[in-house]
């Protein structure tokens, strides 16, 4: 447990020196943050934001039901970062839609797993099965 805290830490960290540097630091700033999230499982940002007010820089999540929505709030001006995604997504994203968005620094992985209320091991998956993943290039 004492490993998984200290990774977390070094994670959180990571983010808000990140972060720190691409808001420019700016303690007399009264700007909110907002960066741009999907999913519920936020445990990581509470932390990282709580690191981010105690050096003067307030942040809050903006939370997205898909995977669409991010990069073009991103695009848009209505989120100034975000975390979710993986490279090749990003890429795909930006040659999709004529975008630049960049990767300013690597968070957490989050490691995504595989759901069925019929299989219970993946030694039970048999060929011709039909298995669901996200409808995009970077992952098909």
């Amino acid at each position: 447990m004492k490993k998984i805290k200290q990774w977390v830490l070094s994670i959180g960290l990571v983010v808000v020196g990140a972060l720190l540097v691409a808001c420019g630091a700016d303690a007399d700033s009264n700007e909110t943050v907002r960066i741009g999230v999907v999913g519920e499982d936020n445990e990581v940002w509470d932390f990282v934001i709580e690191k981010l007010e105690e050096e003067g820089v307030s942040a809050e999540l903006v939370k997205f039901t898909d995977y669409t929505q991010p990069n073009k709030a991103l695009a848009e001006g209505e989120i100034e970062l975000n975390s979710f995604q993986h490279k090749l997504f990003l890429e795909s994203f930006n040659e999709d839609n004529g975008t630049d968005l960049v990767a300013i620094a690597d968070t957490y992985i989050a490691p995504l797993g595989i759901y069925s209320d019929k299989i219970t091991s993946v030694d039970e998956i048999e060929e011709n099965d039909t298995i669901a993943i996200p409808n995009d290039v970077t992952n098909g």
